[in-house]
């Protein structure tokens, strides 16, 4: 809290005469029913530096829910690319599978034409082993006849021969035929029996070819019905994944909207505070002993004294010490931001211009910042007239806004040492941080 009351300003910090609410929902689940209103103004009972503390707690809490808000964003980013990478797997997954299962319907479709194929093979084999089959009865029952007649002739008695004297010859020759007929009948029976045999044999080849290449189709037919299950839950993963990623594009959607609002309100909040500290700057009215804590707001960039555009030049411990190399913040390189390190970063939205210079007798670690997210971002310039202070010489001329106002931050928990302007108008402002650590800022508006 501040320490000193001071007697209430004629001008009371109602700047803006509105209510900013804004409920956040930081997550689906234990946060979705936290709501927090911001407010803008201050009870009119409350002096004007408890209405400062006040406004500057706001701008803390948001802060503090926009860091949450963008840890939200940025868990969803990971997810999504998470997410994408998983659906990519599963659409390779399903191309894969459904060329897989179109090479089995062509080998189901080039086994269906062998299985046609062998089917008619086996039907042509069946006949020629059936025209076999009938000649071999043709022949056997011819070799029958032959047989019986050889029979009757060699049971001839020998009256029957006697009286059969005059043709004697002719029953010769008959006898001979018939026996000759009867060995070339039973040549021929034997060769269709061969024959019909390695029929039935190349028929039995060919049925066992058609039950194996029945089998294989079959077994691909089974193999494609569970391709085509592996797809059906493929596509069914992909889908789940799909509608993963559209929520928490939607809840991207949700959260960078909210941070939108939210950003809205604070530079509302930014705007009411800006006005307030430069009154109370102006009228005295924070005083040394003041405390304030890690990331409050101690003045904003302005362009006061010796200062050739708007900037923030500060130091830690006079400039005795390296703000980078001590790893108080982050960056370090000429135009590039400054963040939090150790300490808090100095200005909203501040890029390096100057590093590591020095400044009069006070040291030669001061760096010069200007914000390029907050304050005046409009490009516009401002007529300087010439200043020369001691022997600094500027010229007149026009000289650059950017981050006019952008908020000042105290890098650590601290009191505010002094407040004042020095010999060529540049407003400053000293924190002491404790154990003889102290912060510098200059410049301010």
């Amino acid at each position: 809290m501040w320490r000193k009351q001071i007697k209430k300003s004629p001008l009371k910090l109602v700047f803006v005469g509105f209510l900013a609410s804004l409920f956040l929902m930081l997550d689906a689940t234990s946060l979705n029913n936290i709501a927090t209103a911001y407010q803008t103004t201050c009870p009119e009972t409350m002096s004007d530096q408890d209405c400062l503390q006040f406004l500057q707690e706001q701008a803390t809490q948001i802060s503090e829910e926009k860091k949450n808000l963008n840890k939200k964003i940025s868990e969803e980013e990971y997810a999504q690319l998470s997410l994408y990478g998983q659906i990519d797997y599963y659409t390779s997954q399903i191309a894969s599978t459904e060329a897989t299962i179109k090479q089995l319907e062509l080998e189901i479709e080039s086994n269906s034409v062998e299985i046609k194929i062998l089917t008619k093979e086996i039907e042509a084999l069946q006949n020629e082993i059936d025209t076999a089959s009938q000649e071999i009865d043709r022949l056997e029952q011819s070799i029958k006849e032959t047989v019986a007649l050889s029979y009757k002739f060699s049971t001839t008695s020998p009256l029957e021969l006697l009286f059969s004297l005059n043709d004697f010859d002719s029953l010769s020759r008959q006898i001979q035929y018939l026996k000759k007929t009867r060995e070339r009948d039973q040549d021929l029976l034997n060769g269709m029996s061969e024959q019909r045999a390695k029929l039935s044999e190349e028929k039995q080849t060919l049925a066992d070819r058609k039950v194996k290449v029945q089998d294989i189709r079959d077994q691909s037919e089974i193999k494609k019905s569970e391709l085509f299950n592996q797809k059906a839950n493929l596509s069914k993963q992909k889908s789940e994944q799909q509608v993963l990623l559209a929520e928490s594009k939607s809840r991207q959607v949700e959260y960078e909207t909210k941070f939108a609002k939210l950003k809205k309100v604070e530079d509302e909040i930014t705007s009411v505070i800006t006005q307030a500290i430069l009154r109370l700057f102006n009228e005295g009215q924070i005083p040394t002993d003041t405390p304030v804590k890690k990331g409050d707001i101690v003045g904003f960039q302005g362009h006061t004294g010796v200062a050739t555009a708007s900037h923030l030049h500060m130091g830690i411990n006079y400039g005795a010490l390296d703000p980078f190399g001590s790893g108080y913040f982050t960056g370090g390189a000429l135009g590039q931001p400054v963040g939090s390190g150790l300490a808090n970063q100095p200005l909203a939205g501040g890029v390096l211009t100057q590093s590591y210079h020095c400044s009069g007798g006070l040291g030669c670690y001061f760096i010069d910042l200007v914000s390029t997210g907050y304050g005046d971002q409009s490009g516009e310039l401002y007529w300087g007239e010439e200043i020369n202070c001691l022997g600094y010489v500027i010229p007149a001329g026009w000289r650059s806004l950017t981050g006019e106002g952008a908020p000042v931050y105290a890098i650590k928990d601290g009191m505010v040492s002094k407040v004042s302007t020095d010999v060529c108008g540049g407003h400053y402002v000293i924190v002491d941080h404790g154990n003889g650590e102290t912060s510098l800022y200059l410049h301010l508006k």
